[in-house]
């Protein structure tokens, strides 16, 4: 029998942690949110997408600090923060060379990480059966979702974030069906934890039938490796 090479490639990671702070932040969080969506003008976002959702504009932390919602600043910071240590601490095993390792790009001596909420959005549905169709997130590298308001988080209520294999548009024999994963990826919504994934990944929020309100942030973070030379402030590649 001839020896074979195997190597397990293209793995997608999908991150999910607790913001420690949520339970000081929820209540100026939720009164933050709501405030901007009575305030706001309704505006239309891919309507043929979604039923039932409100959807801000997509500068919803920038109009946060203008507007000094303290607590929606505080999500901001632990989305930004958050995401750096968990991209860093997936990619240390060997990703890099050894003169670009996690260690060194963390030693702002040399090298740091350029993490860019490019766009953020927020969410507001109230339990009518509000869904959010399948879509990915183009022209960035990640994607963040925060729950900021999901109490009523019976799985029959609905408002699950599901996603799908990469590998659902090849064609399909006995011979590749193992990269057929049909069973989506779902996550049950919980106060207070963010979800970050490739942006690629499609993705939907099944139909909400719980009580209360189903408020979510969601953002698309681009990275970039900042090198800083000596006595300089950084090139971004």
């Amino acid at each position: 029998m001839a020896k074979y090479t195997y190597w397990n490639k293209w793995t997608t990671p999908i991150f999910e942690s607790e913001d420690p702070n949520y339970e000081n932040i929820r209540d100026g969080a939720i009164r933050e949110s709501l405030e901007y969506y009575n305030s706001e003008d309704r505006v239309e976002v891919a309507p043929g997408l979604k039923g039932r959702l409100y959807e801000s504009e997509f500068d919803f932390f920038k109009k946060a600090r203008e507007f000094g919602y303290q607590s929606l600043i505080s999500i901001e910071d632990f989305i930004h923060d958050q995401f750096k240590i968990c991209f860093l601490d997936y990619f240390q095993n060997g990703y890099w060379s050894d003169d670009t390792s996690p260690e060194k790009l963390v030693d702002v001596t040399e090298y740091t990480l350029d993490v860019d909420i490019k766009e953020s959005w927020v969410h507001v549905a109230n339990g009518e059966g509000s869904w959010h169709g399948t879509h990915n997130h183009p022209m960035t590298s990640w994607g963040a979702i925060y729950y900021i308001q999901m109490d009523d988080t019976k799985e029959e209520n609905g408002g699950q974030n599901s996603f799908s294999q990469p590998f659902d548009n090849m064609y399909t024999d006995f011979g590749n069906f193992f990269q057929h994963d049909y069973s989506l990826f779902t996550l049950q919504p919980q106060n207070g934890k963010v979800v970050y994934f490739p942006a690629n990944l499609w993705h939907n929020a099944k139909p909400f039938y719980g009580t209360g309100n189903r408020i979510v942030v969601a953002a698309n973070i681009c990275v970039h490796k900042k090198i800083i030379p000596p006595g300089g402030t950084g090139i971004i590649r």
